[in-house]
């Protein structure tokens, strides 16, 4: 909450936003998704940390799916190619993030508690 009321770009890397409903959880006022083919994210998790096929599958298998993630986006980074792909992006990412409006306020425990709520 140090940033509420302010003009701070205020960047939240959270690995479950698809899941539980991160946009107000986190009270967010913008989505950006980094987008992996299914493959691509399984080759890398397979060369970089070390898991083995079967287990990088099952991993991707408990996530949000592809489609869910980009459901949710308001701007999408596309991650599918070398790091000289995914650095041209970024002068456009950032000035996007610049030209947004400020979120709106964080959600108190109790809006929150609510919207866990069996039914809500």
């Amino acid at each position: 909450r140090v940033n509420e009321n302010t003009d701070n770009v205020v960047i939240v890397d959270v690995a479950l936003m698809a899941e539980n409903n991160g946009r107000k959880r986190f009270g967010v006022g913008s989505v950006i998704v980094v987008d992996t083919p299914v493959e691509t994210a399984i080759e890398r998790l397979v060369a970089y940390r070390g898991l083995a096929e079967d287990d990088a599958r099952a991993r991707v298998s408990r996530q949000a799916t592809r489609e869910d993630r980009l459901k949710i986006a308001d701007r999408v980074v596309d991650n599918g190619g070398d790091q000289a792909h995914l650095h041209a992006q970024l002068d456009g990412l950032w000035a996007w993030i610049r030209s947004l409006p400020p979120a709106g306020p964080l959600p108190t425990e109790e809006e929150l508690a609510k919207d866990a709520a069996p039914g809500s």
